[in-house]
């Protein structure tokens, strides 16, 4: 089997656009976790509340979060982009960058990429395996799938292809089951995902003025996958992992880049919290 993976590491401004809107969890045993299309991490504006739940229905862990990023650009300028509430400022908006090194997007791109994308890695197992199934002269796809099988109708909404003219035309992972190069589940093709229950998101730092920081845009696109697993380590499976691929879609070049993740961390209530390591278990 031939397995797609684009992960190229390369490292527009418009007026008022529309605030992210659109959120999706991590809902897989003692997790429940929100994220938002323009990188906000637990906490909505919008309904004042934050879900970061482990277990589920217990208080958030996590009252806000979200990545920063800074560097030095040409003539010494001081780009950044930062993440806090959602509510005082933004300086990241949903959707992908133009190659062309202008990292351009369009609100109307924008708004496309305003979704959080959810996959799960036994609905993609089960899919590869009707298919290795109906290739294989040896099996019988009634014995495997009596009830039959069906294409998870989120396998066709997984945004593997970007169509818009300039973009990189290839962007959440996925398998190419044939290796023609193009994603269509009904050819075996399937999200691939980290984890055992994946989001996926996209979101940059260019669409506007950064009334977040107040600093100059990197010109950064930033590929969203947070995960979790199940399994029988309680450890593991109350762990929220993401993993961000960060692009500088950008011509320019940055000097003493830095990249941080901001944390507002509240067990239920924000005046008794207390973080800390637990040296003995590593």
């Amino acid at each position: 089997m031939n397995y797609r993976y684009p992960l190229y590491l390369l490292c527009a401004s418009l007026s008022a656009p529309l605030p992210a809107q659109d959120l999706g969890q991590l809902e897989i045993n003692g997790i429940r976790a929100q994220f938002r299309s323009d990188g906000l991490i637990a906490y909505d504006p919008a309904s004042t509340m934050s879900v970061m739940q482990i277990p589920p229905g217990g208080p958030s862990a996590l009252f806000s979060g979200g990545l920063w990023a800074s560097g030095i650009g040409p003539g010494q300028t001081v780009h950044t982009a930062v993440m806090t509430y959602g509510t005082d400022g933004s300086d990241f908006f949903p959707g992908p960058l133009t190659m062309d090194g202008s990292a351009w997007i369009t609100s109307d791109v924008s708004q496309q990429y305003d979704h959080v994308w959810r996959a799960n890695r036994s609905d993609i197992e089960a899919h590869i395996t009707y298919f290795n199934c109906l290739g294989d002269p040896g099996c019988d796809p009634s014995e495997q799938f009596p009830d039959g099988y069906t294409v998870p109708s989120y396998f066709y909404d997984w945004p593997a292809m970007n169509p818009n003219p300039g973009y990189d035309p290839y962007l959440a992972p996925f398998y190419d089951f044939n290796a023609d190069g193009d994603y269509d589940p009904d050819d075996g093709d399937a999200p691939c995902i980290l984890g055992d229950q994946a989001l996926f998101f996209v979101f940059n730092d260019k669409l506007a003025t950064h009334t977040q920081s107040g600093g100059l845009p990197l010109g950064l696109e930033v590929q969203a996958m947070p995960f979790a697993y199940t399994g029988a380590d309680a450890a593991l499976e109350q762990t929220v992992f993401i993993r961000y691929h960060v692009i500088n879609r950008s011509s320019a070049q940055y000097v003493g880049a830095r990249l941080g993740f901001y944390n507002d961390f509240d067990l239920g209530c924000a005046e008794d919290d207390f973080i800390g390591s637990d040296v003995g278990r590593n």
